[in-house]
Formats: structure tokens, C-alpha cells, sequence
């Protein structure tokens, strides 16, 4: 089974979040510290930064990336290549040295060179900031086969081994380039992919066979290590081999071969593009055209960005995962820093958010504009509705505030005001703040006193003061003396302010706090 989270993905100028209780708020957007994987997503969207033309990328069209050991991430695209430093692009063209516009391929050796590979076959390296390619380097002109390289190598020995698409192996030692071609029709060496093992043998992979190199010439051998193509093969760092067969992902290590993750037939002839194994994870990636997927080694399979075609995924040094495809690049955030999106989709009962507060079993209790207030658990996403009775009058949660004295939850509305009491008791007890004469009144804010049974309210006729909300959810209007204990005057915005400043003791203080009848 396939796990398909949904994909939310933004030009990354417009990633920093914010939320908007207006009438245009379309979806309740929150960042979460994950401490599940993403296949437990399935209760919101995931959301990955976008990076495109539009934010400095050379073009939406990318091949390849890399992370070089300095930190930048490399892109490889066929308008040149472009260098990001977690804030800027950097583009690179042939008039800075690169000798064609389309970069297939890069890596980097042990001497800190990035190597990259062009579409017309020629070789060219960066090193200390310069570009070398065959028009001012000796090496690289004897380097030119006018064929496409499709693996890099190089060996403990330091020589370095290229694999082609044609029927060209090469191998450079520092001092002379040899060639080596196979003679026989059905042996060639096409797309052969350069592997050295843990005693320093040299192998060639191809389309046709499987070769191995004795010091002087490679001769085929038998042997089950079949990788799908040089795209499904990868050289560890500790000489063994990872690589696709159409059994799954497998190791070849100390002439062994390991069994790592199972993988469906399906995604094995739909592969495409590069795979990539996360090994501190356990996870394979594999990259097609519709979209990159994750699977681990219980056969939990998890796709993103459906549709969009993927050419390779890599993760960086801040476990961060970076997509190549024909839209740009995504990354998809390290499982510390990830957001997720929580709508209607995902089982609130409205996308329209008015109004939040946490309690203290890390609950969001969130006010809609349809007369109904969800308790969000933020552990397992399971969402609650708690619906209220008057739908006219409840209809919009403007705002909705957390007591922990009472373990309480105090909501209004425009038009009233409620309380619900025990809320860990499950009992959603419920109580709705009384006008004695039952006049009507408007709601502009209220403030509960974190200390003391006091409850605030502005009304749009002025401020009237509860002492003892809690035994006593009611107020006279008509007994309150204008100018003495009832301030009519429009106090939403002084009284927010001055709360922020003065305190809600001090405020009472400052007010006169009068004894409610």
C-alpha cells in the first residue's frame, strides 16, 4: 500500500507562516516539532519549500544535486549550474567556464574539486573558485570523448575511473589516460557504472554485462550482482556497493550480498531517475516521473510530490531531503522542523479559524465561524467537535482563552459568552454567561483574572467586572451606575492595551473594581 500525504509546496519567500483570522483565512496553518515519520501523516499536509526560477534557480529544469563539503548545495540544470547557500542562488554558465549549458552530473573527489559532466560528453572540474575545462587545462582536452559520462570514480589508489554510455571505459592515474574498450558485440561497455570493493578490485556494471578489472584489461565474470543501470548503483564510503535488482535494494559487501528492503514490482520498472539510500534510516528513495518514494524495510511506502517528475533525491548534512525535477527543487524538512497544514480535509469542521488557546494536556481548542469548537490533539491529529446550542448567536469564536486555575475554557462570540467547566472530565459541561433582564449585548473582549475569580468583559456599551465568575456567570446591567461602576465609553482597545501593560490586578485597581450585583 502507498501512502500519499498531501503535498503543500510554496516559492520560498512566501514560507514564513502566518496565520490570519480573517475572512480570508482558507486554512488552519501550524508548525509542529514531528516526532513521527511521514507515513503517519495522514491526517495533514505536508509542506515543503519550492525553490524555482523565480527565486534565482539557473532553470526549473534540474538534473542532479549535491552538497559539497563546505555546505553549499549544487544544482545541476540544463541552463548551467546554480550554488544556494540557504539564502541566494549563485549561477554558473559557459561564460564562466563550464563547457555546456546542461550539467547532467556532479561529484566532488578528495581533493575538494567538484567535478561535472555535460550533456555533449565534455568534462570540466571547479577547484578554488576557478572553472577548468579542455580550453585551459591539458588534462581535460585528452579528456574529451565526445561521449556521455554516467559514473565517477575514483579508486583508493587515486586514480580516477569514468563509465560512458558508449562502449569507453577510462581511466586517468594522474599521469597517463588508458581506454578500454570491449571488443565483443554483446559484452560492450554501455552505461557502465565503476565500482572498487573493500580489497581494491575494480568492476564495470552495464547494460550487458558485468566485468572485472585484472591490472591490465577487464574480462567478464559471472556474477549476481545485477544493478538495473548506473543509476541504481551507488559506491558507499566504505567501498561496498548499495544497488536496485528487481528483487529490491541490496548491499554487496565482502562479497556478500545483503537483502536490505523489499521493493514492488511496479516502482522497479517505473524507476527513472537516481535512487538514494538513507542509511541511518533505513529508507530508500526512488525517484520517477510520477513523484519520489520513500519505503523502508517493513514495506511502508510513503510517495511525494505526485505527478511532478522526480530525477533524484539526496539529504543533506541537516537531514533536510532535496528533490531534483522538471519544476524546480523541494525540500522536505528535517522531522524536527517540519509543518503540517490542518483543514477540513483532515477532519476540523471549518477551514475558517477565528479564534486558539492550548490547554495543558497540549489540546488546541480552536473557535470557527460555524458554531462549533474543535479540540485538536496534537499528538495523533484526532480532532472533536464540540457543537453549541445557538447557531445564530455562536455562529463565530472571535475569541476563546485557557483558565488552568479551573482547567476551564471561556469562548465568546459576538453576541454571548461561554465556559466550559472540567474540561478533562470529558463531560463538555457547558455554561453560557446570563444578562439578568436578558438584554441583548455585544462582546468586544473579555479577560479572565489568572489569579483571582475576576472576569472582564468590554462590551460595546462600555466594561463591566465579574468578581466571582465562577459561582456567579451573570451580570445586571441595569444595576450598574453609569460612571461609577459601568465605564461607557468604547474601551476594547484601551482595555487590551492596558491589561498588556499594567497587569489585571493592577487594571482592577486602576478602574475601581466594583462588586457585581
Amino acid at each position: 500500500m502507498i501512502i500519499k500525504p498531501r503535498i503543500k509546496t510554496v516559492l520560498f519567500e512566501k514560507a514564513i507562516l502566518k496565520l490570519n483570522f480573517g475572512r480570508s483565512f482558507i486554512a488552519f496553518l501550524f508548525g509542529i516539532i514531528l516526532f513521527s515519520t511521514p507515513a503517519t501523516l495522514l491526517a495533514q499536509t505536508t509542506y515543503l519549500p519550492h525553490y524555482t526560477s523565480k527565486n534565482g534557480l539557473a532553470s526549473n529544469n534540474c538534473y542532479y544535486i549535491l552538497q559539497d563539503k563546505k555546505g553549499f548545495i549544487w544544482i545541476a540544470t540544463d541552463n548551467g549550474l546554480s550554488r544556494f547557500d540557504g539564502t541566494n542562488f549563485q549561477n554558473f554558465t559557459i561564460e564562466d567556464g563550464l563547457p555546456d549549458t546542461q550539467i547532467l552530473q556532479m561529484k566532488e573527489d578528495k581533493e575538494g574539486r567538484l567535478w561535472f559532466f555535460a550533456l555533449n560528453g565534455q568534462l570540466s572540474y571547479l577547484k578554488e573558485g576557478k572553472f577548468y575545462n579542455q580550453d585551459n587545462d591539458e588534462l581535460l582536452k585528452k579528456l574529451n570523448f565526445n561521449t556521455v559520462i554516467v559514473s565517477f570514480l575514483v579508486d583508493k589508489s587515486g586514480r580516477i575511473w569514468l563509465g560512458t554510455n558508449a562502449n569507453l571505459i577510462v581511466c586517468w592515474d594522474g599521469k597517463n589516460i588508458k581506454k578500454y574498450i570491449s571488443p565483443n558485440q554483446n559484452d560492450k561497455f554501455i552505461n557502465a557504472f565503476i565500482h572498487e570493493d573493500e580489497q581494491g578490485k575494480i568492476f564495470a556494471y552495464s547494460d550487458l554485462s558485468v566485468q572485472e578489472f585484472n591490472g591490465k584489461t577487464f574480462s567478464i565474470i559471472r556474477s549476481k550482482v545485477q544493478p538495473l543501470s548506473y543509476m541504481t548503483a551507488a559506491n558507499s564510503s566504505h567501498r561496498s556497493l548499495f544497488y536496485l535488482d528487481n528483487g529490491g535494494l541490496k548491499q554487496y559487501r565482502h562479497g556478500s550480498i545483503n537483502d536490505l528492503i523489499p521493493i514492488p514490482q511496479n516502482l522497479i520498472k517505473n524507476m527513472s531517475g537516481y535512487f538514494y539510500y538513507d542509511v541511518a534510516n533505513k529508507e530508500v528513495w526512488l525517484s520517477n516521473a510520477n513523484g519520489a518514494f520513500a519505503l523502508d524495510k517493513n514495506g511502508k511506502t510513503v510517495q511525494y510530490l505526485q505527478d511532478i517528475a522526480v530525477n533524484q533525491v539526496i539529504k543533506d548534512n541537516n537531514q533536510n531531503i532535496w528533490f531534483a525535477t522538471n519544476q524546480g527543487i523541494y525540500m522536505l524538512p528535517n522531522a524536527n522542523n517540519r509543518l503540517s497544514i490542518i483543514d477540513a480535509e483532515s477532519g476540523l469542521s471549518s477551514n475558517v479559524i477565528k479564534s486558539i488557546t492550548k490547554d495543558g494536556k497540549n489540546r488546541l481548542w480552536l473557535g470557527t465561524d460555524d458554531a462549533v469548537i474543535d479540540v485538536l490533539t496534537i499528538n495523533n491529529y484526532q480532532v472533536d467537535e464540540i457543537g453549541l446550542d445557538d447557531f445564530k448567536k455562536y455562529k463565530t469564536i472571535k475569541q476563546i482563552t485557557f483558565d488552568p486555575k479551573d482547567q476551564s475554557i471561556y469562548f465568546a462570540s459576538d453576541y454571548g459568552m461561554g465556559v466550559f467547566k472540567n474540561i478533562y472530565n470529558n463531560s463538555n459541561e457547558v455554561s453560557y454567561l446570563k444578562e439578568s433582564n436578558n438584554s441583548m449585548f455585544v462582546i468586544k473582549h473579555f479577560s479572565v483574572g489568572e489569579n483571582n475569580n475576576h472576569l472582564a468583559l468590554a462590551l460595546s456599551s462600555g466594561v463591566v467586572f465579574l468578581s466571582d465568575r465562577r459561582n456567579k456567570f451573570e451580570f445586571n446591567a441595569a444595576k450598574y451606575r453609569e460612571k461609577e461602576d459601568f465605564l461607557k465609553i468604547d474601551l476594547t482597545m484601551f482595555f487590551t492595551i492596558a491589561k498588556a501593560v499594567y497587569g489585571f490586578r493592577i487594571l482592577m485597581d486602576f478602574l475601581n473594581f466594583p462588586e457585581a450585583n
